[in-house]
């Protein structure tokens, strides 16, 4: 396993005291980039499960529906990319609102291509998949020891 998803792993295990929870990590994401984090269902083609965008006021990560788990598994594995740096900050991003404009626009064009392919034996991929699948494992372990009290009070 990559050194960098391991640390990953230890510093969030240190911040959390080991209560890793998704909403913990969303909230970890938003004070290392300095902006808030949107996650929001999207379509998307088959084999595509989601996607991370480093906009100019937020990042945005889009993933399309599936169950509960799944989902939850494409969320972190695009949180992944953002936690090892594989997600610049680019300066001439756009801001959300005049992305989500243009992609409604670009939506009703049928010449524009939105499905640029997939790079399955990226290092990067795997690193994000194996770090998502490890965050889940802690968040599935701290939700079965909470009570269901406590869930509401702090989050899932």
């Amino acid at each position: 396993m990559n050194p960098r998803v391991e640390t990953t792993i230890e510093v969030l295990k240190l911040t959390f005291n080991d209560h890793i929870t998704f909403q913990k990590i969303c909230q970890f994401v938003e004070v290392i980039r300095n902006k808030p984090l949107i996650i929001e269902a999207d379509a998307m083609p088959l084999g595509l499960t989601g996607y991370c965008i480093p906009l100019s006021d937020v990042d945005l990560i889009c993933y399309r529906e599936r169950s509960r788990d799944m989902d939850l598994l494409s969320q972190l594995h695009e949180i992944g990319h953002i936690l090892l740096g594989h997600i610049d900050s680019p300066s001439n991003m756009p801001a959300y609102n005049n992305f989500i404009r243009e992609k409604e626009r670009i939506a009703h064009s049928p010449s524009v291509i939105k499905y640029r392919g997939m790079q399955f034996d990226d290092p990067e991929e795997h690193d994000a998949e194996a770090l998502a699948t490890l965050l889940l494992g802690l968040i599935l372990h701290t939700e079965s020891e909470l009570s269901p009290v406590a869930r509401e009070l702090y989050g899932d």
